[in-house]
C-alpha cells in the first residue's frame, strides 16, 4: 500500500517580546538556548523557525523569524460605553476580553498560513496560544514542592500557578522537564500523563563561556577588596525562597573562627533585600557581607573562578543553574540537599538541610579545610555530566521528532 509520508514539519520557537537581563538565571538559560537552537542542525524532519509578537527585534539570529501582528479596532459605540458611569468598567472588561480573543485567533491564523504545525515554548511561561498545538517547558512546581513563600502565594500567584498546571500544561503535546527529579515532581503533583513528560536537562548560562583574563580577574577582585579563596559566593535574587536568612546566620558564626572571610551576594531585589541587609547589621557582619546587586557577566565569572565555594542555599529545586555554572568553572559547591541538586552534582558537592544553619556552618568549615579535594571532585563530575547544552540540544531534537509523530495525526 502506498502512502505519502510527511517529509518535514515546521516548528516555531516562541520568542518573548523582551529580553530582560535582570531576570536572573531564567534569562541566562533562555538567551543561551535561543542562540544554541539557532546554530544547531536539527534532523531533516524538523523545520525550525522562531516566532515573535510585534516588531522583530535585532537578535542576530540566522533562522527565520515569523512576526505576529494584529490591531484590534474598538468601535465608537464601545468606546463611549466604556466611559459611562456604572457600566464603564463592565464594558472595559468586555473589550479587553474581546481584544484578547481576537488577537489569539489572528495569531493562530497567521501561524497556520505560515505552515507552522506547533509551537515550542522554551521557557516556563503561560503558553501564549494555549489552543494552538504546543510543546511546553517546566522548570519547577515550587508552589507545591516547597513552603508557602510569599512569592508563591501572594497577589494571586498561587492561583495562577495552579491554573497553569491544571488548564494549560495538560494541553501540551509534550512537556520538557529540566531533570529526572523535575519529571518526578510533575508526576507527583499533577495529573499529566507520564508518557508526555520528557527530560531536557538544564545547563549553565552564558557566564561560563565568558573570557576574563587573569589580570582582569585580579582587577575585579581588587574593586571589591576580595582575595582568592577567602570568600563564599551566592548569586541569587532576593526572594524569600532563596534562603539568604539561613546563609547569613551560618556566616555570622563562621567569621568568629575565620575573620578574613567574606560573603558575596549578587542579584536583584525582589522585596527581601532590606530585611537581609538589616540582619547583617543586627548580627554585626555588615562589613563582611557584600551586597552587589546586578553585575556584569565578567564579574560573575570572576567570582566563580576565585571563590572558596558557591553556596546554593535555595529552598527551591529541583535544580538550579548556579551549581552547574560553578561545576564548569571548577568552583566547589555547597548546596541545599534537594534531590535535583544531588542528581546534578552527585558526590562532588557538600549538602545541607536548608532549614539547618548549623549544618551549613559545618559544611562551610569542611569546605575551607578541604577546598582542593572538592575542587577536584567538581572538575571530575563535569567530565561525565549530562547537564550541558550539547546534550540538551540532542534531547530536544529527539523529543521534537516524537512531537512531530503526534502532530502528524491531523492536518
Amino acid at each position: 500500500m502506498c502512502y505519502k509520508e510527511i517529509v518535514f514539519m515546521k516548528i516555531a520557537i516562541w520568542l518573548d517580546k523582551d529580553y530582560n537581563p535582570e531576570e536572573g538565571g531564567g534569562f541566562s538559560y533562555y538567551d543561551k538556548l535561543v542562540r544554541s537552537i539557532d546554530a544547531y542542525s536539527f534532523s531533516d524532519s524538523l523545520d525550525i523557525c522562531f516566532v515573535q509578537e510585534g516588531e522583530v527585534t535585532s537578535l542576530g539570529l540566522s533562522k527565520d523569524i515569523i512576526r505576529l501582528h494584529y490591531t484590534y479596532k474598538v468601535s465608537f459605540l464601545k468606546k463611549v460605553l466604556s466611559l459611562l458611569p456604572y457600566i464603564g468598567k463592565i464594558w472595559k472588561r468586555k473589550i479587553k476580553k474581546q481584544r484578547q480573543k481576537a488577537t489569539l485567533q489572528a495569531y493562530e491564523k497567521q501561524l497556520t498560513q505560515a505552515g507552522v504545525k506547533f509551537i515550542y515554548y522554551i521557557r516556563q511561561t503561560e503558553c501564549a496560544l494555549p489552543d494552538f498545538p504546543f510543546v511546553a517547558t517546566n522548570w519547577d512546581i515550587g508552589h507545591c514542592s516547597t513552603y508557602a513563600f510569599p512569592e508563591l502565594i501572594a497577589d494571586g500567584e498561587f492561583e495562577r500557578r495552579t491554573s497553569f498546571y491544571t488548564k494549560v500544561l495538560p494541553k501540551a503535546l509534550l512537556v520538557f522537564a529540566e531533570s529526572e527529579e523535575g519529571k518526578n515532581e510533575l508526576i507527583k503533583y499533577t495529573t499529566i500523563d507520564e508518557r508526555k513528560l520528557k527530560i531536557v536537562p538544564i545547563f549553565a548560562g552564558n557566564c561560563v563561556t565568558t573570557v576574563v583574563s587573569e589580570q582582569e580577574q585580579a582587577d575585579i577582585l581588587a574593586t571589591y577588596s576580595l582575595t582568592k579563596d577567602t570568600f563564599f559566593f551566592y548569586p541569587a535574587q532576593f526572594w524569600a525562597h532563596k534562603n539568604h536568612y539561613t546563609l547569613l546566620k551560618s556566616f555570622a558564626e563562621l567569621v568568629h573562627a575565620h575573620p578574613s572571610y567574606k560573603l558575596v551576594l549578587t542579584g536583584s531585589d525582589k522585596g527581601n533585600l532590606n530585611y537581609i541587609k538589616q540582619l547583617a547589621q543586627d548580627w554585626n557582619i555588615a562589613d563582611k557581607v557584600l551586597f552587589l546587586g546586578f553585575l556584569p557577566i565578567e564579574h560573575i565569572n570572576t567570582f566563580f573562578r576565585n571563590a572558596t565555594a558557591l553556596i546554593m542555599a535555595s529552598h527551591f529545586g529541583p535544580s538550579n543553574m548556579p551549581p552547574l555554572e560553578a561545576m564548569e568553572l571548577a568552583c566547589p559547591v555547597i548546596a541545599s540537599d534537594t534531590i535535583g541538586h544531588k542528581e546534578m552534582l552527585g558526590k562532588a558537592a557538600l549538602y545541607f538541610d536548608a532549614m539547618d544553619s548549623n549544618a551549613l556552618l559545618v559544611a562551610m568549615n569542611k569546605m575551607i579545610a578541604e577546598t582542593p579535594r572538592y575542587k577536584q571532585a567538581i572538575v571530575e563530575r563535569q567530565k561525565t555530566s549530562v547537564f550541558n547544552v550539547e546534550y540538551a540540544l540532542n534531547q530536544i531534537n529527539i523529543h521534537l521528532k516524537e512531537a512531530v509523530s503526534i502532530r502528524q495525526n491531523w492536518n
